[in-house]
């Protein structure tokens, strides 16, 4: 079709694709058993773009630019919605991070909150628990394993991560590359955070994780 593939998730052999809104069917499943020839299994009709999706087992989640509906949970096993959330006010959902039955979304700065913790234990009832006002636009997020902390990338120059105490549901510390543009991806990883920009140069940032704390992330690598 000519609808672009915007987010890609799988759970199992069971790869998923949500795709723009453009009169063709928006969510695509493949049986991806063989990787180097997937198979249609079916494709479900949303009318609406999704933006990210993430997978559990049994679910997948997506974001959307639907301002009445910015989270749809479908069932994997044929495709069908169960689920749809509400999110206050007309911020568009963006990125997501699935931790079990913990859902962390990320939204377009706007009038309401940009980062948000929904629990989907069960689908048809998804429910936002906790929420908080950044001030900024999220472009990406990911959890440590120990799902302490957050990581938010930004469009703030001189905040380009925000990291985010999940304990407390309230902003830790902010991460300043000096150089870098927008921070466009973000990925935790073995006590460093990398960081991917929109910058000419220096494109990836390597950040230190301080062992006694927050107070003073140290920039510690760079690549361009």
């Amino acid at each position: 079709g000519g609808s672009n593939a915007n987010a890609v998730t799988i759970s199992g052999t069971t790869l998923i694709v949500g795709r723009d809104s453009s009169g063709d069917d928006e969510l695509w499943f493949y049986d991806v058993s063989t990787p180097s020839s997937p198979v249609l299994l079916f494709s479900t009709n949303v009318s609406t773009s999704f933006n990210d999706l993430e997978a559990s087992t049994t679910h997948v989640f997506g974001t959307s630019s639907n301002n009445s509906q910015e989270l749809y949970a479908f069932q994997i096993a044929d495709g069908s919605q169960v689920g749809t959330l509400d999110m206050s006010d007309n911020d568009n959902a963006e990125d997501l991070h699935l931790e079990g039955n913990n859902l962390y979304a990320v939204r377009d700065n706007g009038s309401s909150y940009d980062f948000a913790l929904v629990d989907v234990s069960t689908p048809s009832a998804m429910s936002v628990t906790s929420s908080l006002e950044l001030g900024e636009t999220p472009n990406d997020i990911d959890i440590d394993p120990g799902e302490d902390f957050a990581f938010i990338a930004t469009d703030n120059n001189s905040e380009e991560v925000i990291v985010v105490n999940l304990s407390t549901f309230t902003e830790e510390v902010t991460i300043n590359t000096t150089g870098i543009d927008n921070a466009e991806a973000v990925e935790v990883y073995g006590g460093y955070v990398y960081v991917g920009s929109s910058a000419d140069a220096n494109d990836l940032m390597v950040v230190q994780v301080d062992p006694g704390g927050w107070d003073s992330p140290a920039l510690v690598g760079s690549a361009d």
